[in-house]
């Protein structure tokens, strides 16, 4: 996860009604938003322009399991698949890509974050900001087991 870090005072002290502030809103779904571009167009994207896309996904998979958004066409599947296969390709000295279903599925999930992102309350997003980065802790603590592959680069 970013370096972006919040308490549970940072989470009570937030709007449980109104969105995040927009400059926050624009600054996260802003920078996602230009590794998502990177990652589909330009000649040599970022590791730190995956790893953008891999906190996205997480805190996506974090809202569906807090019931805040609903995975209805399996999206999150199909973006953790792109996620790996982008990985794989970057693993194998290959340019860090998206193949052509990753990237409908990756720009696909972006729609969907950003406009959670737009109207779910302050606190939700922090409380789910905090939430993925936990379980992201107990994942790599072992403490909980993934159903799919756990990928770093």
């Amino acid at each position: 996860m970013s370096a972006v870090y919040y308490t549970l005072l940072d989470e009570l002290r937030a709007d449980p009604v109104e969105p995040l502030p927009m400059k926050d809103r624009i600054n996260t779904v802003g920078k996602m938003g230009d590794s998502l571009k990177a990652l589909k167009l330009d000649p040599s994207p970022s590791v730190e322009d995956w790893r953008r896309l891999s906190d996205m996904v997480n805190m996506v998979h974090t809202l569906v399991d807090m019931g805040e958004m609903v995975d209805a066409q399996a999206l999150l599947n199909d973006a953790c698949e792109a996620m790996v296969k982008a990985a794989d390709r970057h693993k194998a000295d290959l340019t860090l890509r998206f193949d052509g279903p990753g990237v409908q599925s990756m720009s696909a999930l972006f729609e969907d974050f950003s406009l959670a992102v737009s109207v779910l309350p302050a606190r939700t997003m922090i409380r789910c900001h905090r939430l993925t980065v936990k379980r992201l802790q107990a994942i790599r603590k072992g403490q909980v087991k993934t159903a799919g592959r756990r990928v770093e680069i």
